[in-house]
């Protein structure tokens, strides 16, 4: 059996913390979803769909819509999460903080 590349996707390399993976972990078991991959894929959904309409239409507003809409979307996610964590003992679930990490913003030069 040879490998061939996927035409639609690529993996990428991501870093998280022990705590970042054990939170995604429990999401994975909680939400039902197949794999961590699958996990990330969905939790970064929204985001990305909120940047490539900003991208697209240049408006925050739209972007916002967007982004919210694939929120609504992921909710029987987080309903099923809910319910799931109610059946699991607490001492199971990843009560951690997650420090906010202040990114770097830079604007780019416009474009000509």
């Amino acid at each position: 059996m040879s490998y061939h590349p996927s035409k639609t996707s690529k993996p990428i390399g991501l870093r998280l913390s022990n705590k970042e993976i054990e939170v995604i972990d429990a999401i994975t078991k909680l939400g039902a979803f197949e794999s961590r991959t699958e996990t990330i894929r969905q939790l970064l959904r929204p985001m990305l769909l909120q940047c490539i309409e900003v991208m697209n239409t240049k408006s925050i507003t739209k972007g916002a819509k967007a982004r919210i809409k694939a929120e609504v979307d992921f909710g029987k996610h987080i309903r099923l999460i809910q319910k799931n964590s109610n059946a699991v003992a607490q001492e199971e679930l990843p009560l951690v903080d997650l420090p906010y990490v202040e990114p770097n913003l830079e604007v780019l030069p416009s474009v000509a």
